[in-house]
């Protein structure tokens, strides 16, 4: 799950199992969240809550393997508790 905060800066999960082993914010298929999910659509505004997962040093995780993109157009990590459509 990927959702745009503004044009730069974005908020997801990881994008597989191996990557997400110690942040856990990949969503469960058979969980109430995904449900919420199905609907949604690229471009679809959301309203949505959760929390930042922390790096070390009580750093924001961001997911970006060039460190000149981290600065510039960062992916924070994300885990989801609830979405709805706007």
């Amino acid at each position: 799950m990927l959702v745009g905060l503004t044009d730069a800066i974005k908020i997801s999960t990881w994008n597989n199992s191996v990557s997400d082993i110690v942040s856990k914010t990949l969503i469960a298929p058979d969980s109430k969240l995904y449900d919420s999910l199905a609907s949604l659509k690229e471009g679809d505004q959301v309203k949505f809550s959760g929390h930042f997962v922390a790096e070390k040093a009580n750093c924001l995780e961001e997911q970006s393997l060039v460190d000149r993109n981290g600065m510039t157009t960062p992916t924070f990590t994300f885990r989801f508790t609830s979405f709805e459509k706007e």
